[in-house]
């Protein structure tokens, strides 16, 4: 299974954007930046996608492999979910893709 998925067909239709097999609807923005590893820099890769879930609540899912973004317990990349409420961080939520490292957060 692939753990990122973006398809467009034409410029000015909405990406599809399929994320461990499941798609996300209701995209209201995206990011992503990915810049090759090389001799004098390591690599790294930045996804945010913005979409609106069946409450009609504003999500984030964002995904970065970067030093920020390693799990504290073994090292792997760490998926990021943050909810939003008129433009404020409300929750966020990070989870080891590799193991059973996960931390919950309450932002107020």
């Amino acid at each position: 299974m692939h753990l990122l998925i973006i398809e467009l067909e034409h410029e000015d239709d909405a990406p599809k954007i399929i994320y461990q097999g499941k798609e996300i609807k209701g995209i209201a923005n995206i990011h992503f930046k990915w810049n090759t590893k090389t001799a004098r820099k390591p690599g790294y890769m930045n996804f945010e996608v913005n979409y609106f879930n069946d409450s009609n609540e504003l999500k984030t899912l964002s995904l970065s492999k970067n030093d920020e973004s390693r799990c504290p317990k073994c090292g792997n990349c760490l998926d990021i979910t943050s909810i939003y409420r008129e433009g404020e961080e409300v929750y966020r939520s990070s989870q080891c893709l590799n193991c059973d490292y996960e931390k919950l957060e309450e932002r107020n």
